[in-house]
């Protein structure tokens, strides 16, 4: 029961976390594309709604397991939707 909810959760988290990812407003704004901030904010509200469902429902473990899959699927969209060569660039951008 606690995998089956955890991942439940997950899910439509981590699709929100992809979308925000994918929509990024500084990569639009770079290809010269416009970001709409209201559909970004419902977006955020359905990264978020499951971990409120899980509070509520006192699902502490799948709560940690929720936000824990969550973080990692975000650091992985982040790793894999970077553009290669721009951190090492802006790192040393200020010497």
């Amino acid at each position: 029961m606690t995998l089956l909810l955890s991942l439940s959760a997950t899910l439509p988290s981590v699709l929100a976390l992809l979308w925000l990812a994918w929509r990024d407003p500084k990569r639009r704004r770079t290809a010269g594309l416009a970001s709409g901030p209201a559909v970004r904010r419902l977006a955020v509200i359905v990264l978020l709604l499951p971990g409120a469902a899980l509070i509520a429902l006192g699902a502490w473990a799948e709560l940690l397991i929720w936000a824990g899959l969550s973080s990692a699927a975000g650091w992985l969209f982040t790793q894999g939707l970077a553009v290669p060569g721009t951190a090492h660039r802006s790192a040393h951008h200020g010497r």
